[in-house]
């Protein structure tokens, strides 16, 4: 396949069941707000004061796999665990499958969990068939660092050698948050088990595409898929995310970063990418005849050209379009180490994309298409500077006799008329003149200088008195709008 946005050229066109495990999980941490997490069972026994783990488990957990999707107002989670008794002997006991502590709050080593229900519509199913739960009482348990809220009981009995499917199914709130949404899900309880756990799989399914994401060194990431819906079916999203024989040591925690994505993001998390916000480059106008918003623009401006490029193609490895070129894959289809924490987690994992099998045009969305009109409309203006400074530099050569470089701090252009702010300087550069504003116009294919505002005080007719604007919308009535917005904002 060959990529169709080039460089340098500008582009044309567990749930799991856990001695000891009360594991949360996944819970959302936008900026401020936190969703309420799923759980993970784990083994219990009854005592005077509630349920305690039973440690060490003799059930070894085979595999597992947890599926959160989010939908129009909440999120859904459904659990499945294969559990396995190793055993000669029949094992009667009891799971237990919590909820998040509390509320938000930071307490010691308590961060930021609920005590509010956080399960809507618990149903849990043994080999297939619906068993009913029971809330009970939870005690303190030593050396945790984490708490929790509700826990939901059921009795289980797996014969010897027996393996049983557990799932669970529920939904829970979402966190709301700006610029990405943080989805956790405790498993570092899970070394408690019998042994490693043989196979887990994380599946993330958010309404939108996110652009970057990061998570705990111990996960693989394992592939991103995004489909768009048809007459009869939405589109669909996963990104996923595996471990084998697998002994967890931190909790499974992805966050996943949306527009605008600012480029300091990035480069924190060790990928360089030169592009601005894309909520700063489109302005939050996002309709199709949305008048281009010129300060958006201007952000654009001190980009150099490959780096112009380079952003062209954000919009399209949000989606996973499949780079074929080194440089494009570099950019966007990798992943960099981040530093853990001295006091928090191991090592993380960051990458702002990943090929998509099923990738088509039809997933850009209203902001990465209102993204690429205004990096087109920056590669127009740089198409068209050349010819803009041509003319004003002819001018002053002919009115001054001397050959200048000038240097261009903002061009405005809009269809055949134009506003320029240059510096100009000699051609050795040790002479250095004042700013110079000029209105250009294109006339049989080429840019002359239609006026330059004097810059005297008390006079209407020089830039930046107060009968300016009236001065020269009387002298040019065809002046487009932008064009007179940007030799009033000087």
């Amino acid at each position: 396949m060959t990529d169709r946005h080039p460089l340098p050229r500008p582009w044309r066109h567990t749930a799991s069941a856990l001695s000891l495990a009360w594991v949360l999980g996944p819970w959302l941490l936008p900026t401020g707000a936190i969703a309420p997490a799923t759980a993970n069972d784990f083994e219990a026994a009854g005592l005077a004061s509630g349920l305690a783990p039973v440690e060490p488990s003799r059930i070894r957990m085979i595999a597992e796999r947890v599926v959160l999707t989010q939908g129009a107002k909440d999120w859904q989670a459904e659990a499945t665990y294969i559990f396995h008794n190793p055993t000669a002997e029949p094992i009667a006991t009891a799971f237990a499958f919590p909820e998040g502590c509390p509320f938000a709050e930071t307490n010691g080593n308590v961060t930021g969990f609920f005590v509010d229900p956080q399960f809507r519509d618990l149903t849990t199913r043994v080999r297939g068939q619906p068993v009913s739960t029971r809330l009970v009482e939870q005690r303190p348990w030593q050396g945790l660092e984490l708490c929790i809220g509700r826990v939901h009981a059921f009795d289980i009995a797996l014969a010897s050698n027996e393996r049983v499917e557990v799932r669970h199914r529920y939904r829970f709130s979402a966190g709301t948050g700006i610029g990405f949404e943080e989805v956790q899900y405790i498993t570092r309880t899970g070394a408690l088990w019998n042994g490693p756990i043989g196979s887990a799989e994380f599946v993330v399914s958010p309404r939108g595409a996110a652009h970057g994401m990061s998570w705990p060194e111990g996960f693989r990431f394992v592939g991103f898929e995004e489909r768009s819906g048809g007459s009869n079916e939405p589109g669909r999203i996963a990104y996923r995310f595996a471990a084998r024989d697998w002994t967890p040591k931190q909790d499974f925690v992805v966050a996943l970063h949306g527009w605008p994505l600012a480029s300091s993001l990035a480069t924190e998390k060790g990928i360089k990418v030169p592009c601005p916000d894309a909520a700063s480059v489109s302005s939050g106008d996002l309709a199709a005849d949305a008048t281009p918003d010129p300060a958006a623009d201007e952000l654009l401006t001190s980009l150099s050209d490959a780096d112009l490029a380079l952003c062209r193609n954000l919009p399209y490895a949000r989606h996973g379009y499949p780079f074929q070129r080194p440089e494009l894959r570099a950019a966007f289809d990798r992943e960099a180490e981040i530093p853990g924490d001295e006091d928090g987690p191991s090592h993380k994992r960051f990458r702002l994309g990943a090929a998509n099998p099923f990738y088509s045009d039809a997933l850009l969305d209203d902001r990465d298409r209102a993204y690429l009109a205004a990096i087109q409309r920056e590669q127009d203006r740089r198409a068209a500077t050349p010819g803009v400074l041509d003319g004003l530099r002819a001018e002053l050569k002919r009115t001054s006799g001397q050959d200048q470089v000038l240097l261009v701090q903002s061009l405005r252009i809009r269809g055949d008329w134009a506003w320029i702010h240059v510096l100009p300087e000699s051609r050795n550069g040790r002479d250095h003149y004042e700013d110079l504003f000029a209105l250009m116009h294109e006339t049989d294919g080429h840019w002359r200088v239609a006026e330059i505002p004097c810059a005297e005080e008390d006079d209407p007719s020089c830039i930046g008195n107060r009968g300016f604007a009236d001065w020269l919308k009387g002298r040019f009535p065809r002046l487009p709008a932008e064009i007179l917005e940007a030799a009033l904002g000087t």
